[in-house]
């Protein structure tokens, strides 16, 4: 198994504001990751304002798949973003949510198991698990939020304008539809979460990131 690095909360009320914050979001994102192309810029508009038409399908909790970042910047199994590009940008995202009081979660995720399994077939059924999970984690986020593979066993996500509350359904049904694949291939591999809501002033992610790692690393 290569190693990446050598990721249903809710919303507010619908309206105009909303819709702003949406874009404000979408084309910081397309900034952090150099999506400043017509087309790219095109398609990243065209994603939010179907996420929020009316706002009804952001007070239904509906999500979207991530805006498309440069081939580059992802994960070959996963799909999902390197650590550098997710940090490039979670900044951006960071900025709008201070500016904006926009409450925000950062959550990290370890793959239990994962390194037993490579060691049985040399990473087949676990590369084929790391894209199984990283599909179902692209379909269980929203435009706005970001998702990384951050190394072998560990993905992050950045969930915005939710609480730990939002963020633990999020994850729980993550964890849920990837253990039904899980028993599907006969495999045993399950997540562990950990999770903090973000201060407006963290200015970056990095002590954060290490602080949850060390966490699920020391067990249960």
């Amino acid at each position: 198994m290569a190693d990446p690095n050598t990721p249903e909360s809710g919303g507010p009320g619908p309206g105009l504001g909303l819709l702003a914050l949406v874009i404000s979001l979408a084309l910081s994102i397309a900034s952090a990751t150099g999506l400043f192309g017509a087309a790219g810029l095109v398609a990243q508009i065209a994603a939010v304002l179907t996420a929020t038409a009316g706002g009804a399908l952001w007070m239904a909790g509906r999500h979207r798949s991530a805006p498309e970042p440069p081939p580059a910047d992802r994960d070959r199994l996963t799909g999902l973003l390197y650590r550098r590009a997710f940090e490039r940008a979670a900044a951006a995202l960071l900025s709008v949510a201070a500016r904006r009081e926009l409450p925000m979660v950062l959550a990290q995720l370890r793959i239990e198991g994962l390194t037993s399994l490579d060691a049985e077939d040399e990473g087949v059924r676990g590369d084929a698990a790391l894209a199984a999970l990283g599909a179902i984690a692209r379909g269980k986020l929203r435009s706005t939020d970001l998702a990384a593979r951050l190394d072998g066993v560990n993905l992050c996500l950045l969930l915005t304008d939710t609480t730990t509350a939002g963020a633990a359904i999020v994850t729980e049904r993550l964890k849920t539809q990837f253990g039904a694949y899980c028993h599907e291939q006969g495999i045993e591999l399950s997540l562990r979460v950990a999770m903090e809501m973000i201060s407006p002033d963290v200015g970056e992610l990095g002590a954060l990131l290490t602080t949850l790692k060390t966490r699920l690393e020391a067990g249960p």
